[in-house]
């Protein structure tokens, strides 16, 4: 249930007007975007706000982040979710942007940097942040026919590690589907290999041959900057990403757009450049806290209530309550206003047993939004929970129905039904409960209460 208010939330995003200045920006940055048929256009655009709404932007080694940096990389990553619906690229909790190439110390040792890697424009790592460099971002976007592009690259290395591995298969919908992917994907890396060694003039980058996963983020890049000559040229491997992304990069350009020079298989420099490690990207939680020790406190600060508020619904899903209602209370500041906001933050405070609070939470919310059935069922939770039956049953009732697989609203409406002497129906809401969780002892014991009475 907690996803409801996050996809509402998007809704709303995705429904809005972009600003003017932020189109100019996709419109100079993102040339692409001149391709993109009127809806697909529009769609991309809503993403971008989902986006900037949601990620975390972060400048190194002095760069400012401006809009114009966080336009341009949310709008070249918006193209590979045109396809897509419901993610928003989650687990990607910030993107770390450099003023140019940077170095990175490969390993440690107890003396210090024991080995440094060559300069590098991007990376994408295990702990799912992104890692660019501005200019090459910048030269990426702007030319949309030269099948390179570093936010294309990086974050199919994101899509890649979804589920926990970056091998180069990226996760599919079925068994056949993955065994499918895999068949393709040594054919084409064998043959890339092949043909590099031969020195052939290769479509897809050369630095493919490193590993099959980078074979995955350089024919991401061809496919959406260069389809119609990796359709003719590799056709099953176009099928496959095709099919992975739900689009067809095809339709968006005309008969007469340029074509870059195909890639030899030496002498690139930019393909060197742009080595990087393999990593595998984790499970939430949004901030590094592998062993559960982070507190409220220890929260880096955010730039606005949208961003708290992903932040908290976040840790609400994972039940890392506190960190929750510290990020919810600060959106809450922030957008006094935003009723979405107080209900997530009434919902923190009623599991954490702060009922009052969360009475007090909620309340506000349905001043704002009377008819909120959300904020209603809340309300109904916290009256029962500090005992006030009669008024939790009557806020109850006033609803269609309950979600059927929330076990806190079916515990609690059994509480004020048994209590007010309805037992057949605290029986059903009891039983509910136990069908979600079997485990739930709570429920139980006010199941055989209610057989007692």
């Amino acid at each position: 249930m907690f996803a409801f208010f996050r996809h509402r939330r998007r809704q709303k995003l995705l429904a809005q007007p972009l600003p003017p200045a932020w189109r100019e920006v996709l419109q100079r940055n993102v040339s692409i975007v001149q391709h993109l048929p009127a809806d697909q256009r529009r769609r991309l655009e809503g993403i971008v706000q989902v986006l900037l709404a949601e990620r975390r932007f972060e400048g190194c080694q002095g760069l400012a982040i401006t809009d114009e940096i966080r336009v341009t990389i949310a709008g070249q990553a918006a193209l590979m979710l045109l396809g897509e619906e419901g993610y928003y690229f989650d687990r990607v909790p910030s993107v770390l942007v450099y003023p140019t190439r940077y170095a990175r110390e490969h390993a440690v040792g107890n003396a210090g940097p024991v080995e440094v890697d060559a300069e590098l424009l991007g990376e994408s790592w295990h702990r799912g942040s992104i890692i660019l460099s501005w200019p090459a971002v910048l030269s990426g976007g702007r030319d949309p026919a030269d099948g390179r592009n570093l936010v294309l690259h990086e974050f199919a290395h994101h899509l890649d590690g979804l589920d926990g591995e970056m091998g180069g298969t990226p996760p599919l919908a079925s068994t056949q589907a993955h065994d499918h992917w895999r068949a393709v994907f040594d054919r084409e890396y064998a043959r890339l290999c092949d043909e590099v060694a031969a020195g052939q003039e290769t479509l897809l980058d050369p630095y493919g041959t490193t590993s099959q996963a980078e074979l995955f983020a350089v024919a991401t890049e061809c496919f959406f900057e260069r389809p119609a000559e990796l359709a003719v040229r590799h056709p099953e491997l176009f099928a496959c990403l095709q099919g992975f992304y739900k689009l067809d990069p095809r339709q968006w350009f005309a008969a007469g757009t340029r074509a870059a020079p195909p890639r030899m298989a030496s002498g690139d420099a930019a393909a060197e450049s742009r080595k990087r490690p393999g990593g595998s990207t984790r499970q939430l939680p949004p901030e590094d806290d592998e062993d559960g020790t982070l507190v409220p406190e220890d929260l880096p600060p955010l730039a606005t209530a949208d961003q708290y508020f992903t932040r908290g619904s976040e840790y609400l899903d994972l039940g890392r309550y506190e960190l929750a209602d510290a990020d919810l209370s600060q959106a809450v500041r922030l957008a006094p206003q935003d009723v979405e906001a107080r209900i997530e933050l009434a919902r923190v405070r009623l599991y954490l047993g702060r009922w009052e609070s969360a009475l007090e939470t909620v309340e506000r919310a349905l001043r704002q939004a009377p008819d909120d059935d959300e904020a209603r069922l809340l309300r109904a939770m916290c009256r029962a929970a500090l005992g006030e039956y009669a008024a939790a049953l009557d806020d109850f009732d006033r609803l269609a129905e309950l979600p059927s697989d929330d076990i806190h609203a079916h515990y609690y409406r059994g509480l004020a039904r048994v209590e007010c002497g309805r037992i057949q129906e605290a029986l059903a809401d009891f039983s509910r409960v136990i069908a979600l969780d079997p485990d739930d002892a709570e429920a139980w014991y006010e199941r055989a209460r209610c057989h007692d009475l």
